[in-house]
C-alpha cells in the first residue's frame, strides 16, 4: 500500500485569515485518509479470512470418488461367469474318463485318482476362467457330506483334485466339483477289494 499523504489545503490568500481554521482543515482531511485506509484494510482482512475458510474445505468426499474412477480404469475387466464345464477323472493305470461316456473309477484300498477340469466356457461358448477356485465332495448320497473312506486334495486352482481312497469299501460315491455357481458331477467312484494277499484252508 503506497503512502499517500493528504493534499495540503490551499492557505487563504492574501491573509489574514484564521490559522485556527486552517489547522482543523487540516486535521479533517488527516482523518478522512486514515479512514480510508481503515476501510481499505477491514476489506483486505475479508478477503484473506475467505481464502482462509475455502483453504479448509473437506475434498473427502471428491478425493474417494477420484480414486473410485481411477480403479475403474486400471482394473482389468473381471471374466465373464462360466456357464459349464467338463469333469473328467482318471484313476492309476486307466485312460481318461470324460463324464459322457465315463468309465467307472474302481479304485483298490489305498488308491489314488485325479478329478480334472477342463472346457470352461460362458454362457456364449466363449473360454473363461472361475472368479474363486472350484470346491470338491464325495459323497455315498448327495447332499450327505464328504465320505470319510475318501480323501480329496485339490490343487490351489482348483482345476485338479486329487482322490485318495481308504480302506473301507465303497459301493459307488459322486464326485462333484462346484465352481461360481455351477456344478459337475461324476459317478460312480468306488474303492473296491483289492488282490487276496492271504487265505485260510480249513480241513474237515
Amino acid at each position: 500500500m503506497t503512502d499517500e499523504r493528504p493534499e495540503p489545503v490551499p492557505l487563504p490568500f492574501p491573509p489574514p485569515y484564521n490559522v485556527y481554521a486552517v489547522i482543523l482543515q487540516r486535521l479533517e482531511a488527516i482523518q478522512n485518509k486514515q479512514k480510508l485506509q481503515s476501510d481499505l484494510l477491514e476489506a483486505l482482512a475479508n478477503a484473506v479470512t475467505q481464502l482462509a475458510a475455502e483453504d479448509e474445505t473437506d475434498y473427502t468426499t471428491e478425493e474417494a470418488g477420484i480414486v473410485q474412477i481411477w480403479a475403474l480404469l486400471t482394473t482389468p475387466p473381471k471374466p465373464a461367469l462360466v456357464a459349464a464345464f467338463k469333469l473328467e477323472v482318471l484313476g492309476a493305470n486307466m485312460a481318461k474318463a470324460t463324464k459322457m461316456g465315463k468309465l467307472k473309477i474302481n479304485l483298490n484300498p489305498n488308491g489314488t485318482a485325479t478329478a480334472t477340469i477342463s472346457g470352461v466356457v460362458d454362457s456364449f461358448g466363449n473360454p473363461t476362467t472361475f472368479l474363486e477356485p472350484p470346491t470338491y465332495v464325495c459323497e455315498v448320497t448327495v447332499g450327505a457330506g464328504q465320505d470319510p473312506n475318501v480323501v480329496l486334495t485339490p490343487s490351489a486352482d482348483g482345476m485338479t483334485c486329487g482322490i485318495a481312497a481308504g480302506t473301507v469299501i465303497v459301493a459307488g460315491d459322486t464326485l462333484t466339483a462346484l465352481g461360481d455357481g455351477i456344478s459337475e458331477s461324476y459317478s460312480p467312484v468306488s474303492v473296491v477289494a483289492g488282490p487276496a494277499n492271504s487265505f485260510v484252508i480249513s480241513v474237515a
